[in-house]
């Protein structure tokens, strides 16, 4: 039996903290919103409540009546409040100008805010779980990095398993699409790489290959070489990193745990290989640009999210020809920008410049988080959510930040800051990061009270 002694402040009262129940099911309501399944339980204004809102909310339970003690932990890291207030400004602008539905501009707002619960819950959570809560978490992330990339090998094998919205003709796993699989894995890959688990991270990186995502496999290049140019300067990871062996066995461990990883058989290895080089020859960003600017032109200013919707999903395939690319070409890219171009067209006024369209205008997929957030809710929503990214970064680990990089770069052509399984995973991240700093630091507090914890 070993005891710590932690120095909490004195507006931190322990016994307030959730108990064993409370805490085994945050633990579970994190594995289900990874990889459990999205099952819709009614109809609400165009959009649809789901088990994991009733999963969300329940931790909502858990985190409101410990609010106090929240805000009193070391970690705890304030900002999505005013992403959620900008929202619920512009979804009151837009809805009295009839653009959108006041329903359902409260649900596509305020979704930023359901994803963020988990943070606080995985504060509480790791305080009550002292010192297993890391090696839980750890076990956790290995769980789910393992099923992931084991449902994606199986797909390319031919099953069509997994709760995908798109043919499995690309490796999704237990997500709700190629583009969610790649976010999660270069997520997941950097954090392994970070703290060197090389294993880990060459599965991840296999995961990543199997989703033949371009924008993931850029961002984990991204967030990786953040950690190599960290460590190529001087700066040393936090102590909680596993210690390093030598550099020559890490360079063959890792050699040798990526060719396990990626080879699952030779016939993926390489289907997997003609197929991301294939997305990459064929991506044609200028030339896609221009003729969907085109065709938007011709469509004209959409003034509500209905009309949008109608010109950009229903109709689709009478305003895009997408015979113009000829023999080679991105049709997905073609889409893609078309309605890019239909949103940045139907901001022509100085209200919308600055507080957007509201929330849910652009309807269930744009394809790019920052459009998105200036379309829906302005500068003012830009702003808000640079100052959220600007608090989680600061004095943040080199792994944490390498993630952040990741969600941040594939948010250029991904809806990735509203979408549950990426944002639920870099939430928890942020959670795991911000404990572990906090056991660090908790025994230098001033004044204090000494908390005896024993395991």
């Amino acid at each position: 039996m070993t005891t710590r002694e932690l120095t909490l402040p004195p507006t931190f009262d322990p016994r307030r903290l959730p108990g064993r129940l409370g805490t085994m099911w945050t633990w579970i309501c994190l594995v289900w919103l990874l990889v459990g399944p999205r099952i819709p339980l009614l109809g609400a204004s165009n959009s649809s409540i789901r088990i994991e809102d009733v999963l969300l909310l329940s931790l909502f339970v858990v985190v409101v009546p410990r609010w106090s003690l929240v805000r009193a932990l070391p970690a705890y890291m304030p900002g999505i409040g005013i992403v959620f207030w900008v929202s619920m400004v512009a979804v009151v602008a837009a809805a009295l100008e009839g653009k959108i539905s006041f329903v359902s501009g409260v649900l596509y707002g305020a979704r930023p805010m359901e994803y963020w619960v988990i943070y606080p819950a995985l504060l509480l959570a790791f305080q009550a779980s002292v010192p297993s809560g890391e090696k839980t978490f750890v076990g956790i992330l290995r769980t789910v990095t393992a099923l992931q990339v084991g449902v994606a090998g199986l797909q390319y094998l031919g099953l069509s398993i997994g709760f995908s919205k798109f043919s499995y003709s690309r490796g999704a796993g237990l997500t709700a699409g190629p583009y969610e699989l790649g976010a999660v894995c270069a997520a997941l890959g950097c954090y392994w790489v970070g703290t060197r688990r090389w294993g880990w991270a060459a599965l991840s990186l296999a995961g990543l290959l199997l989703s033949a995502s371009r924008i993931s496999l850029a961002a984990f290049i991204a967030g990786a070489l953040v950690i190599v140019l960290w460590r190529a300067f001087g700066k040393r990871m936090h102590p909680s990193t596993t210690v390093s062996p030598p550099k020559a066995l890490r360079v063959i461990s890792f050699t040798l745990a990526i060719m396990a990883g990626i080879a699952f058989s030779p016939a993926i290895t390489t289907s997997v290989a003609k197929s991301v080089g294939n997305r990459i020859d064929n991506t044609s960003l200028v030339r896609s640009w221009l003729i969907s600017g085109n065709e938007a032109g011709v469509v004209g200013t959409v003034q509500t999210s209905a009309q949008y919707l109608e010109v950009a999903y229903n109709s689709i395939s009478q305003n895009v020809n997408y015979d113009s690319l000829g023999q080679s070409g991105d049709a997905s890219n073609l889409v893609r920008f078309f309605r890019w171009h239909l949103l940045l067209n139907s901001v022509d006024t100085p209200q919308a410049v600055v507080l957007g369209q509201g929330p849910s205008f652009a309807g269930p997929s744009v394809d790019g988080s920052f459009l998105r957030i200036f379309v829906e809710a302005g500068f003012l929503g830009l702003i808000a959510w640079g100052i959220l990214f600007g608090r989680i970064v600061k004095r943040s680990e080199p792994w944490l930040i390498a993630v952040v990089f990741t969600i941040l770069i594939g948010g250029l052509f991904i809806d990735l800051l509203f979408a549950m399984r990426p944002m639920i995973l870099i939430w928890a991240f942020i959670a795991h990061s911000r404990a572990s700093e906090s056991s660090r630091s908790i025994g230098v507090a001033q004044p204090s009270t000494e908390v005896r914890l024993s395991s």
